[in-house]
């Protein structure tokens, strides 16, 4: 196994180094999704792609055996040390850290050794430890990828209110939210721009139909508080002659296992890697979310599948359901309780969901369970959107502003005026890359 990199396109290549509080593999989360989309898309398009990731997490493995055993099971090569697991996967070279104590020093460590051109931190970063880390270097012009709004530090829905983050938000050189919604928020409460990058994070069609009206159940991913758990206990209750499933991830506590176990109605399915072993159970997919969603990956993959959603009117998940019907109220959560605990996210407080919004959902998903020809009709409807708009996705959004943005150093190492820094970034573009940076110097002067 190469653990330098890959082999160039064209000999023209940006270094990238991604960096995330979660875990690379398996990854079951959406924000895990989509950082190893973008990674593996860019290392596709020619460019040399490093993730700096925990090895251990609530979207992976508690324990290290498991890594080990899932890796080798999965013909991953990998090596070890007292810190860090290091393997490739697609072209991208993982260092995933399971000394936790010792994840920041060795994020500064590989960013110091590995010179990249430019470093890309996810809103994924809590307590911002990376972006600090990431911004001190001053190795590398650094970027965000925002994915979700409720984990940024600033405005109404911020888990964490910090102005000390805030502040190092404003020393980006760029941010991108994934959604009309996260670009929206952060300009409005922290009066910053983003750029518009609708994640290319569903894979590559056609994709399967499965989605059938005599498919077992009526499925929720990662029951919990923020994401609705509560409308698919009553929905359970209400309805106790369907078969529901949940799919806890990452959010899923004891308290809501306990409550799901309680429903002689409702089946826990394990997460799955191949996503589609979940949706070829499902015949309607719920999305009730009571906190506002940076997008709703999880939607669009179900609507590819041909698979009717009813989902919630909160942030971003009224975007992901690309105009189809069903979008349905909820009372959204209230708040979060403080978190006691240092690296534990605050919870959010529950609102108690008004009869008259349940009845909204029971009588909706009763249309679709009742009736074959309305179930037909919505998954198609679904399945048309959602191929339309992923065919319009790439990583293009993020490869033009990481060209156009200045290096912070000489790769070679000599010389260090401007105009010769720029011819030498120039010269390693191939024809793709020159045109997109025209274009988007286009768009700027314009």
């Amino acid at each position: 196994m190469r653990m330098d990199g890959i082999a160039y396109k064209d000999g023209a290549h940006l270094k990238i180094l991604l960096a995330m509080e979660a875990v690379y593999y398996p990854g079951f989360g959406g924000a895990n999704k989509i950082v190893r989309s973008v990674a593996e898309q860019l290392t596709q398009r020619g460019h040399h792609v490093q993730a700096v990731k925990h090895a251990l997490g609530r979207s992976g493995f508690a324990e290290l055996p498991e890594l080990h055993l899932a890796l080798t099971r999965d013909g991953i090569d990998h090596r070890s040390n007292d810190t860090t697991i290091e393997f490739a996967m697609l072209g991208v070279h993982i260092h995933a850290v399971h000394e936790t104590k010792r994840f920041l020093s060795q994020f500064d460590a590989i960013i110091h050794s590995s010179r990249p051109d430019i470093i890309l931190v996810t809103s994924e970063d809590w307590d911002g430890g990376l972006l600090e880390t990431a911004l001190e270097a001053g190795v590398a012009p650094v970027f965000m990828l925002v994915n979700t709004v409720i984990v940024l530090p600033f405005g109404p829905d911020a888990m964490q209110p910090s102005e000390w983050r805030t502040d190092l938000f404003r020393r980006l050189a760029g941010i991108f939210a994934i959604s009309r919604h996260g670009c929206d928020y952060i300009r409005h409460w922290g009066g910053m721009d983003a750029t518009l990058f609708p994640t290319p994070s569903y894979g590559v069609g056609p994709f399967p139909v499965l989605g059938k009206f005599d498919n077992p159940f009526v499925t929720l991913l990662n029951p919990s508080i923020g994401k609705g758990i509560d409308i698919l206990l009553a929905l359970a209750d209400a309805i106790p002659e369907i078969q529901f499933a949940a799919v806890p991830t990452w959010a899923t506590t004891a308290d809501d296992l306990a409550a799901l176990v309680l429903r002689p109605n409702v089946r826990i399915l394990a997460p799955e890697q191949d996503i589609d072993r979940i949706w070829a159970q499902t015949r309607v997919a719920l999305f009730p979310s009571l906190w506002p969603e940076g997008f709703g990956l999880a939607i669009v993959e179900a609507m590819l599948r041909g698979i009717p959603v009813l989902a919630s009117d909160q942030g971003g998940v009224i975007e992901a359901k690309l105009g189809t019907d069903f979008i349905l109220p909820v009372a959204p959560s209230a708040g979060y309780h403080a978190s006691t605990q240092p690296g534990v996210l605050p919870k959010p407080v529950a609102s108690p969901q008004p009869p008259e919004i349940i009845s909204l959902w029971i009588n909706a998903l009763s249309l679709l369970l009742s009736n074959q020809e309305v179930y037909t009709y919505h998954a198609a409807m679904a399945r048309q959107a959602s191929a339309q708009f992923v065919a319009g996705l790439s990583v293009t959004p993020l490869e033009t502003q990481f060209l156009a943005a200045p290096r912070m150093q000489q790769r070679n190492g000599s010389g260090t005026d401007a105009e010769t820094g720029v011819a030498a970034q120039l010269a390693t573009m191939n024809a793709h890359q020159r045109k997109l940076l025209q274009q988007w110097l286009q768009e700027r002067g314009s």
